[in-house]
């Protein structure tokens, strides 16, 4: 089970006591120095398998934002986006 550092649900019916029922709406990962591209790119292609409509990916370092809409296409290169 992933646990992002940031989980945003939009329906309600979604939660519980426990949590999140099924995947989030949005996924957000803030970038830390322990972070690198193979675990992004496991945790991206998880939250995609699960129906997570958006994940952002933050890097403080770089000042940057990787929004993406898992639910169509996109190609991107994770190597672009990390420090």
């Amino acid at each position: 089970m992933l646990q992002p550092d940031i989980c945003v649900i939009c329906d309600k019916s979604k939660l519980d006591y426990r949590g999140c029922i099924g995947a989030p709406d949005i996924v957000v990962e803030i970038l830390s120095t322990g972070n690198n591209k193979k675990e992004l790119l496991n945790k991206y292609q998880v939250y995609e398998e699960f129906g997570v409509k958006e994940y952002w990916v933050v890097s403080q370092s770089d000042q940057t934002f990787l929004f993406t809409l898992l639910t169509i296409s996109v190609n991107f290169s994770l190597q672009k986006y990390l420090p």
